[in-house]
């Protein structure tokens, strides 16, 4: 059996969150709503947001946003806000390296969810979010390397 730790995945339990303490605050832009003690570490804009089925829950264009709290991973795909516990909800985020999205190359993560999130007035569900990021950039390296922290 591989050992899934390097592959990519981690397990709620073993999720060392306490060095999101050590990062510094940046600003909160999109003004997630946070609670009292929280504060963001990291924020990056999407290019695309889907489940992790593939479905597009955001496009090019909208204002969809990534972040992460000393707490809470944040996903807003211009219509809503999720807010998921990192240590209480996340149980792996995967970096897919590349694949061709509407003809351009796309680099993604997987992240899958302890429980199934029920959105849009009950009609879909996901336990997973795709987050897509139009190429390589600074941001996309800052989470693949908060990531390799919160699961070592």
């Amino acid at each position: 059996m591989p050992d899934i730790r390097k592959a990519g995945y981690g397990k709620g339990e073993i999720m060392d969150i306490s060095y999101l303490e050590t990062l510094p605050e940046v600003e909160n832009k999109p003004g997630f709503p946070l609670q009292e003690g929280e504060r963001l570490v990291f924020l990056c804009r999407l290019e695309m947001l889907g489940t992790e089925k593939g479905k597009l829950i955001s496009a090019a264009g909208w204002d969809c946003f990534l972040a992460l709290s000393n707490r809470n991973l944040l996903v807003h795909n211009g219509a809503g806000v999720w807010t998921c516990d990192l240590a209480g909800d996340l149980v792996s985020c995967e970096k897919i390296e590349r694949r061709t999205l509407f003809f351009k190359p796309a680099y993604h993560f997987l992240a899958r969810l302890k429980d199934e999130i029920v959105f849009d007035n009950g009609r879909q569900k996901l336990s997973g979010f795709e987050f897509y990021f139009e190429k390589k950039t600074d941001d996309m390296e800052r989470f693949e390397e908060i990531m390799g922290h919160l699961f070592p």
